[in-house]
């Protein structure tokens, strides 16, 4: 690739996306690109907060976007210069629907999510 602009980075906070979030900062770094961190918060999650917790939607993703940007900070350094950013959907609709609006060049995930188990032999 040529010249990359910008990248979206996944984060799920799973080991594989821990990885992945790191690689995609160095590519960053490199091509001198933005680094969008993104998080889908899943409708289905939402839902629960709002039901279990007595928060309101705004309250939730404030929480969800602090979270993130704790994460990303502690991950890449405070001045990485990363744009956390969190959405309310479905994870593989939302991370495509970012890519197009951001005009990436390049998506970075993880190869397994904080939903799939490892199936390896220890």
């Amino acid at each position: 690739m040529e010249h990359c602009r910008c990248i979206v980075a996944g984060v799920d906070y799973s080991e594989c996306g821990l990885k992945a979030l790191k690689e995609a900062a160095r590519l960053a770094k490199w091509h001198g690109a933005r680094l969008i961190c993104l998080h889908v918060f899943e409708e289905e999650i939402m839902n629960d907060f709002l039901h279990h917790y007595e928060m309101d939607h705004s309250e939730v993703l404030r929480q969800a976007r602090q979270q993130l940007e704790t994460h990303v900070n502690s991950v890449l350094g405070e001045t990485s210069g990363a744009e956390p950013k969190v959405v309310i959907g479905h994870p593989f609709k939302e991370i495509l629907r970012e890519v197009k609006e951001a005009n990436a060049d390049m998506l970075v995930l993880g190869s397994r999510g904080h939903r799939q188990k490892d199936t390896r032999r220890t």
